[in-house]
């Protein structure tokens, strides 16, 4: 369901600002979550990563944290499965000691 579904109005109804900052809530979380569900589907990304991403692509912070929260919380979103698909990545591509993988993670 779209939020103006959730939330009908019609040319000439009047919208408090309460409403509307609401509704464009509500809208950008639901964009969010498209946009990260649909950069995890390609790959594994940190916490961090997809922060970046989603700010790059001017959604405003008040959703991006909420977003990656909800993420976690249902296990789409885990640094530690990234950490782990990005050293195997790494091991297979460019084989390189512990050290140096250390610091490419952080």
């Amino acid at each position: 369901m779209h939020v103006w579904e959730e939330n009908p109005f019609h040319e000439g109804d009047e919208i408090d600002a309460n409403e509307w900052e609401r509704i464009i809530y509500q809208s950008n979380m639901r964009r969010a979550s498209s946009i990260a569900v649909g950069l995890l589907a390609r790959s594994e990304h940190s916490r961090f990563l997809l922060a970046r991403k989603l700010a790059q692509r001017d959604l405003p912070n008040e959703v991006i944290e909420p977003t990656l929260d909800r993420l976690q919380e249902v296990g789409h979103l885990s640094d530690e499965r990234f950490a782990e698909s990005w050293v195997r990545s790494r091991l297979g591509s460019h084989p390189e000691g512990r050290a140096h993988l250390i610091g490419g993670l952080r």
